[in-house]
């Protein structure tokens, strides 16, 4: 398994997966919603919280975050088996929140 470790003012997030069907009669479609989604911190950039003032704002591996539902680059490395698009690089700035 390669180990991944962001660079800059990235974070590495594992993304929840996004299921595809019916809730009540509302039909939710797989790849095509514009809805935010939650992801898990499971890597910092050495950049990350240098511009970030109060202390509670500093993300950290572990921490549960709300991104844009296309946000980051989906990490595909077929040579190593990879294929989940919900692992993905994403910029800090692009978090819109973190849920505690």
């Amino acid at each position: 398994m390669i180990n991944i470790k962001p660079c800059h003012e990235n974070l590495l997030v594992k993304l929840e997966k996004v299921e595809e069907g019916m809730v009540g009669s509302i039909y939710l479609p797989d790849k095509h919603s514009e809805q935010s989604r939650i992801g898990e911190v499971l890597g910092v950039g050495w950049g990350v919280n240098a511009y970030i003032v109060d202390e509670k704002d500093h993300f950290k591996v572990g921490d549960k975050i709300l991104v844009p539902f296309h946000v980051g680059n989906a990490i595909h490395l077929v040579g190593h088996g990879m294929l989940d698009d919900t692992l993905r690089i994403v910029g800090h700035r692009e978090v819109q929140a973190k849920l505690e």
